[in-house]
């Protein structure tokens, strides 16, 4: 996945702006496949459920109360918009670092 374009929901822990760099993460609703997108800003990678002290910048995060976690590597914040209902629209670019866990 080069570029991704999504809304954030509330769940994002920062404000972003253009120029950010943050960790693209995805929660999945197993029971559904619904997905929410967000940014995560952690030091050294998003912690997984069954060792906080684990953390990776790429793949699957642990699944808790039928909610799969899975990272998407350091993005930069290319664009922030408002949808038509006030959302906040986020565009992020390519994963910066590939080669990172």
């Amino acid at each position: 996945m080069r570029q991704k374009t999504f809304v954030l929901t509330g769940r994002t822990c920062f404000t972003p702006h253009e120029g950010d760099e943050a960790i693209l993460v995805c929660n999945t609703d197993i029971r559904t496949g619904h997905e929410t997108w967000y940014l995560y800003r952690g030091e050294g990678g998003v912690p997984g459920n069954m060792n906080a002290s684990v953390k990776r910048y790429h793949g699957w995060r642990g699944t808790t109360a039928n909610i799969s976690v899975d990272a998407f590597g350091l993005r930069r914040v290319e664009r922030i918009s408002k949808t038509k209902g006030g959302e906040i629209k986020v565009t992020v670019g390519r994963d910066l670092h590939p080669e990172w866990d």
